[in-house]
């Protein structure tokens, strides 16, 4: 079983052809990659970056893998006719290491697609605006339980008077539509 704990040690515990060809690929994402940081990732050698692990490499029993993920394969798929490839995956014989200009543009393309992720990413972790709640005023709160099976003009009530002392939710529908119909929708 291969150490796991470094990508040397993951190497080092190859047979030697194996190891050839995983050694080549390395080299040749070094080049590519001179700022990306080398890792273990799911157990298996992994180039990364601060927006995530760019590609991914492995010896098998029969072949060796290279892992750019799904996208780089589907933009590639005619320079990659002859290779087994499945979703995120390219295999690749042990004794035939894959070319320079491919992993080249492999890598030129899941980085592209890393970049667009990460300029897609700010805009949607903002959305639409968010609405700031008021603390919780757990003073309030202690002091004013909802009653025990309130009716619908009770919970309206409470509700009104939470509005005005805490605020730290907004008032059900429910409860508006109610106070709405009863003409007091401007207490809301």
């Amino acid at each position: 079983m291969a150490d796991t704990a470094s990508v040397a040690g993951y190497l080092a515990a190859l047979p030697s052809d194996k190891r050839a060809g995983l050694e080549k690929l390395r080299r040749t994402l070094k080049r590519l990659l001179p700022k990306a940081e080398e890792c273990i990732s799911y157990g298996i050698p992994a180039f990364r970056n601060p927006d995530g692990v760019i590609v991914y490499f492995a010896a098998m029993k029969s072949h060796l893998s290279f892992f750019p993920t799904s996208h780089p394969i589907e933009v590639c798929a005619q320079e990659l006719k002859g290779y087994a490839t499945s979703r995120g995956t390219i295999r690749f014989p042990i004794d035939t290491p894959l070319p320079d200009a491919l992993v080249a543009k492999l890598v030129k393309v899941r980085l592209k697609q890393m970049a667009e992720k990460r300029a897609v990413r700010p805009q949607e972790k903002k959305g639409p605006a968010l609405k700031v709640r008021p603390r919780l005023n757990a003073v309030w709160h202690a002091s004013h339980p909802m009653p025990k099976n309130a009716k619908l003009p009770e919970r309206a009530a409470w509700h009104m008077a939470h509005q005005r002392h805490c605020g730290c939710r907004e008032i059900p529908a429910s409860i508006s539509a109610y106070l709405a119909q009863r003409g007091r929708g401007d207490a809301v």
